[in-house]
């Protein structure tokens, strides 16, 4: 009899651990046949779409052609997140009187009082549009958090980055260096 209850609780610990695991992640692999990652490819060009910055500034996909972007989706309780957003936004503090760029970080479905609470945490100062939804992001993706999109002057992806592996300072700088370089080849 003690040999089975032993067995159960051996048994119920192996299924209920890796079911905590899984809803604390930042869920980036399908759990079924569902979709996984970006809905676009490098080549294509960004969705319409219309947001409101934390600073109060509305910002549309217009807005965005004739500079660079630098667009990141995100959720402040994916540890993912949590580790990209401070490279993130050392890299807008680099960069942040460069005009030929934006930075904008959308939120996966999180209210503004979360995600503002999370900024001041954190000393983050780049610009974010919470939303409390996620109507915006599935322009973009289907359910993968990080998830940061390069996009050129004209509205065309350059690269995306995602949980797998994250996106290091070097290569986002990489980026600014390199439209730098193509700006005086002009």
């Amino acid at each position: 009899m003690i040999r089975i209850k032993t067995f159960f609780k051996i048994v119920k610990r192996w299924i209920i651990v890796p079911e905590m695991l899984l809803i604390a992640s930042c869920i980036s692999e399908p759990i079924d046949d569902t979709p996984s990652g970006s809905k676009l490819n490098i080549g294509d060009s960004i969705p319409d779409f219309e947001i409101k910055l934390s600073n109060g500034t509305n910002l549309c996909t217009n807005d965005l052609i004739g500079k660079n972007c630098l667009l990141t989706f995100f959720h402040t309780q994916c540890s993912d997140c949590q580790k990209e957003l401070p490279i993130i936004n050392e890299v807008y503090l680099a960069h942040q009187q460069d005009t030929t760029w934006h930075f904008l970080c959308i939120s996966r479905a999180e209210e503004d009082q979360s995600v503002n609470r999370f900024w001041q945490q954190h000393n983050l100062s780049l610009p974010y549009s919470a939303q409390p939804n996620d109507q915006i992001y599935r322009l973009f993706a289907y359910n993968t958090v990080p998830l940061i999109y390069v996009i050129d002057k004209e509205g065309i992806i350059r690269a995306i980055y995602t949980d797998n592996p994250l996106a290091s300072r070097e290569e986002l700088e990489q980026w600014f260096i390199d439209t730098k370089k193509a700006f005086y080849l002009d």
